[in-house]
């Protein structure tokens, strides 16, 4: 299963890097937000590029979901984060927009940091959780949404990384849930779990900030900065709240990789906006 998790966070880094681009043309022929507008998510259900992008996204969620219950969340982020490759070179070819060659750097430090995870991760099991932690995990997004309430009123290319940053840690959210939701044969109890409606709030907010994010920059850009964010708060959480654990002692492994992953993000988000 080990193997088959991986198989799965690959597939879902391809989705999400497809996705970010398909989502950043429907969202450029959108009027510019400057408030959580329900409207501008109403008017890009009309947009093909847009909803495909949606879809995309779907299936890479479904596909981390299956994941992170066999594989530490510090790994399926990480690998996950490559997707900032792919946007990458989907916008150099589709939208005709050339990176310099300190992009292709900063994405060779990012992998070189995958390689090192790897190396330290080991098959995690899921775990349950109860009391202050569970209802921690459910009120997250919405102070996610209030956050990001107040950024849309800001202008700047601070706002738009902090809109993207946001997003990243509703969908990184997303992870936390599917590690820790209970799952059992009779399904239709978990309509009764505050977990799975905060799945559902953590999945609206990652979509609506990031949607808010694409129109203020590139792609490149918004999902690199969405991706570190993604990739650092359930790695944390998982490390310190949920039990995940390295293996052997592949610390200075976790701890190099996790930094090399982090900073060749970043760097990519600087490169490309250059």
């Amino acid at each position: 299963m080990f193997a088959l998790a991986i198989a799965a966070v690959v597939a879902c880094a391809l989705c999400n890097g497809i996705a970010a681009v398909l989502q950043k043309i429907g969202a450029d022929k959108q009027r510019r937000a400057t408030s959580l507008d329900v409207r501008l998510l109403a008017r890009l259900t009309r947009s093909a590029p847009y909803v495909a992008g949606l879809a995309l996204d779907l299936l890479g969620w479904i596909l981390t979901v299956f994941a992170v219950r066999f594989i530490p969340l510090f790994l399926a982020q990480a690998v996950i984060a490559t997707n900032v490759a792919v946007t990458a070179l989907i916008e150099r070819s589709v939208l005709k927009r050339a990176l310099p060659r300190s992009t292709w750097r900063w994405l060779a430090v990012l992998l070189a940091g995958l390689v090192c995870l790897g190396a330290s991760a080991t098959r995690q099991n899921a775990i349950v959780v109860r009391g202050a932690l569970e209802w921690g995990i459910v009120v997250t997004p919405i102070v996610c949404l209030g956050f990001g309430a107040l950024l849309t009123k800001a202008k700047g290319k601070a706002a738009s990384f902090a809109l993207a940053s946001l997003s990243g840690v509703a969908f990184g959210g997303t992870s936390v849930v599917g590690r820790v939701l209970p799952v059992t044969a009779q399904w239709w109890h978990l309509l009764a779990s505050p977990l799975l409606w905060a799945l559902v709030l953590y999945g609206l907010a990652g979509v609506w900030l990031f949607t808010i994010a694409l129109q203020r920059s590139f792609a490149t850009t918004v999902n690199a900065s969405m991706t570190a964010a993604q990739t650092l708060a359930p790695a944390v959480v998982g490390l310190t709240l949920l039990n995940d654990t390295v293996r052997g002692d592949t610390w200075i492994l976790l701890v190099i990789g996790m930094a090399a992953a982090l900073v060749g993000v970043v760097g990519v988000a600087k490169s490309s906006e250059a």
